[in-house]
């Protein structure tokens, strides 16, 4: 019983890893950014000055007291987002260690295959929401202030980065994280298949 419930238990982060495992190959890949920013005057400086600041080589320069205060609050998130992973990744690995010691591969195999099943079911529900529904309630559950609210005319952040930034961001996310789903569900199989 004990083991089903540790195993239980990974199946049910095991979405969540993947998800922000994917997140964390994009984040701070400056080649990506500058492929799908708008390209404004100077985008390049800007982009890299973001990236910069994201991990704290540099402080934003250009750009708004409002951009600089939501900034803070997306730095923040990210940070805390990519901790959570570790912490997430971090008992993972310490279920496989101890399933490994009692020789019980079944369930490393399983948390493999019904984790990554786990998330292609949450992942094929993305797809058919309306991003721009997905996009306002992302921002009104991670951020507890209207900053992220801005305007073209007064903000350099919403002029670089547009909607259709963060459509692309995101459905990229899902698609290297559909590759990784993949990939863990033929571990999954193959463990599974070696140890009957």
């Amino acid at each position: 019983m004990k083991n089903k419930l540790i195993s239980i238990f990974c199946i049910i982060i095991f979405p969540l890893i993947i998800l922000i495992s994917s997140f964390s190959t994009l984040v701070y890949n400056d080649s990506w950014y500058l492929d799908h920013v708008v390209q404004i005057e100077n985008h390049e400086n800007h982009v890299y000055n973001i990236l910069d600041y994201l991990q704290d080589k540099n402080v934003l320069i250009e750009f708004t007291q409002k951009d600089k205060l939501h900034m803070v609050d997306v730095k923040n998130l990210i940070d805390f987002t990519l901790y959570l992973n570790y912490f997430l990744v971090f008992l993972v690995l310490l279920a496989i260690s101890y399933f490994l010691i009692i020789k019980n591969y079944n369930e490393i195999g399983n948390i493999f295959i019904f984790g990554s099943g786990l998330f292609f079911v949450f992942g094929a529900l993305f797809y058919f929401v309306p991003f721009s529904w997905l996009f306002i309630k992302f921002h009104l559950v991670a951020f507890n202030n209207d900053l992220w609210i801005l305007h073209p005319s007064e903000s350099l952040l919403i002029r670089l980065f547009d909607q259709d930034f963060f459509k692309d961001f995101f459905y990229n996310v899902l698609f290297r994280s559909s590759l990784f789903s993949i990939f863990y569900l033929f571990i999954g199989f193959l463990i599974n298949k070696n140890f009957k």
